[in-house]
């Protein structure tokens, strides 16, 4: 028999315990909005074909994977004993029953202490998808007061219903014609903001702190970019169509500012500002080249071409400019001009704003101006040819003094990604109570160590036929503040491969109730029966699995029995050889390499020229037998 052990036995394993990317075959992503996903996914363990459950634990946790394009509300997680139908609930962020998971993001849940994962045995993670907001635009308006306007959409999508407005909204003051631009700039599942205005153009970033349901804009940065813009108008748009939101600035010089996100969509990186972009000037009143004067843009795929165009409004005639966009979504080229758009005109100062105000697929249009009230357009016309054959000149009856400047922003989006690990080999999931093959936003399982776990040596050959056994030794490392504990037992036999004993021969060597010695040193094995074959098992406990952390909170090394060894003469045979830079010795005792190191006192000799030469010393001879 092999009777190895390794240097050091560590406490139980602990780690990922199961990944969707072990029973998968492909990832996929998908968008839904305005739904209410229920869904379990199933982790299986045991002998079935989808078994992938590595690791037993307890204090278990989950990962989460946000899909593309969107982020993932989930909530009402539970992790289920598929055996017992025991169930814990699942919390994230320090206590929270819900949470979003950024686009492409992946989130950790809590640590559900009191949960015990069997890998020889299923488990399931239902949850909730979605259920947070709405699916209407809600409209915002800046004016010359500094001040944000707020129009709730308490209607549906297909009609807007606005209620009373809010026209100190979050207490924001600019100070001076407020333009605001709302959007997910973190990818948290809530709507941030930016504002623009007159003062120096400098724009602020409020980060939205709150909820989907519950925005708390706080000023993160009053100064952004320290862009210095006069009448800074923000809007953020994919200008590159690399997933992230670029920002483009109109204001009083006539000429759009860029700033290109190089980050993420949840990470926003912010490149060089370029003041003139693309040489792109508006002017006054179709004036010459030194009257340029104030420019509000916005951006729309009003032709459904697939890239994004760009509209322009103006102080004087009032009316847009449409910059046709004959590049692609990637390497955007705004080389169309077309002036007075579709004979729109609302007077003065013109900001448009986009949005499918009734959910018919168009793109609708609200355009502010110099006294403060709004005018909705209505697109009447189809996809790829827009036709604004409806105006309201008076929209809502919004007046918010002087130079209104709107924007639709659903404020408490329901829109989620779902991020899916597809598998072909059988059920994997149920989704709304029907089966399914793909693993939903679950992406990975870890477990802290168990309670209890035990480490069972080999079968040691004292090759005596009635050893008298002495003691009991070991080193071990017990964090007690964590609940770490070694124990060790031991049992002997007659048979190599110890089949005449069961477990309750352990009990031979008994210390306590248990059987196992609890401490490490001095431990008597006189009650040991004194058979030639030996074995030892190490119990490892942890009764604080909550409060693991990554470093073992047991160690167990050099495990000793000792016994005495027969007498008598032996054949030692030494073979030396000569290494790189020392002597390499190998020694047998019968024939038999050593099982437990010894020292030897050694002399050499060696025959030289004039004389015979000799050397000694102190030899170790480690033994190889053993691993150690």
């Amino acid at each position: 028999m092999n009777p190895y052990i390794a240097d050091v036995v560590v406490t139980m394993d602990k780690g990922i315990a199961w990944t969707a990317n072990s029973v998968s075959d492909s990832e996929a992503s998908e968008l839904i909005s305005g739904q209410q996903l229920q869904v379990t996914n199933i982790i299986y363990g045991g002998s079935n074909d989808l078994a992938a459950i590595n690791l037993n634990g307890k204090w278990a946790r989950l990962q989460f994977q946000g899909g593309l394009g969107a982020p993932t509300y989930i909530t009402n997680v539970y992790l289920i004993d598929e055996v017992s139908g025991g169930a814990s609930n699942v919390t994230f962020n320090g206590g929270e029953l819900g949470a979003f998971i950024p686009s492409m993001d992946a989130l950790w849940s809590d640590g559900v202490p009191d949960f015990t994962i069997d890998r020889d045995q299923n488990a399931r993670v239902a949850l909730q998808i979605g259920g947070q907001g709405d699916l209407d635009l809600d409209l915002f308006v800046g004016g010359s007061s500094g001040k944000v306007l707020y129009h709730e959409n308490t209607g549906t999508p297909t009609a807007p219903s606005w209620g009373a407005g809010d026209t100190a909204w979050q207490g924001l003051d600019y100070g001076a014609y407020s333009a605001p631009a709302f959007l997910d700039i973190d990818a948290d599942g809530d709507q941030d903001l930016f504002v623009g205005g007159y003062s120096l153009g400098n724009i602020q970033f409020y980060e939205n702190q709150g909820t989907v349901n519950e925005p708390n804009m706080v000023l993160s940065d009053g100064d952004w970019n320290t862009i210095r813009h006069p009448l800074a108008r923000p809007v953020f748009a994919d200008i590159d169509a690399d997933g992230d939101f670029d920002c483009v600035i109109g204001g009083q010089n006539g000429y759009l500012v860029f700033v290109r996100n190089t980050g993420t969509p949840s990470e926003p990186s912010w490149g060089a500002v370029d003041t003139e972009w693309m040489g792109i000037r508006v002017c006054y009143n179709d004036a010459p080249l030194h009257t340029y004067h104030y420019t509000a843009p916005a951006f729309a795929d009003i032709d459904a071409d697939g890239d994004l165009d760009l509209f322009v409004g103006r102080w004087l005639p009032g009316d847009l400019v449409m910059f046709e966009n004959t590049g692609t979504p990637a390497v955007p080229v705004f080389g169309v001009t077309n002036n007075h758009y579709a004979g729109l005109n609302v007077g003065a100062f013109s900001t448009p704003a986009f949005g499918d105000i009734d959910d018919d697929g168009l793109q609708d249009l609200l355009v502010g101006c110099q006294n403060g009230t709004v005018t909705l357009f209505r697109n009447t016309g189809s996809p790829t040819n827009a036709v604004w054959g409806v105006t309201n000149a008076n929209y809502n009856s919004i007046d918010v003094g002087m130079y209104s400047t709107p924007v639709f922003a659903n404020i408490n989006p329901d829109l989620n990604s779902l991020w899916k690990e597809v598998t072909t080999n059988g059920t994997v999931s149920y989704v709304d109570g029907v089966a399914s093959n793909a693993l939903i936003s679950l992406a990975a399982l870890e477990v802290g160590y168990p309670e209890e776990a035990v480490f069972r040596s080999g079968i040691f050959d004292t090759r005596m036929e009635e050893p008298e056994f002495n003691e009991l030794n070991w080193t071990h490392v017990e964090k007690f503040s964590e609940g770490g504990d070694v124990d060790i037992r031991v049992r002997s036999s007659d048979l190599a491969d110890m089949s005449d004993l069961t477990d309750a021969d352990w009990q031979d060597a008994r210390f306590g109730n248990d059987g196992y010695f609890q401490g490490n040193t001095g431990n008597s094995l006189s009650s040991l029966p004194e058979r030639r074959y030996l074995q030892y098992e190490a119990l490892f406990r942890c009764f604080k699995p909550e409060a693991h952390t990554n470093d073992p909170t047991a160690i167990l090394r050099d495990v000793t029995i000792d016994w005495p060894g027969p007498v008598g003469l032996v054949d030692l045979i030494v073979d030396f050889g000569k290494g790189p830079d020392c002597g390499i010795v190998v020694a047998t005792v019968d024939d038999r390499l050593f099982v437990k190191g010894v020292s030897l006192e050694m002399e050499i000799y060696k025959q030289g020229r004039v004389g015979l030469y000799s050397s000694d010393g102190l030899l170790e001879v480690r033994p190889l037998n053993t691993g150690k």
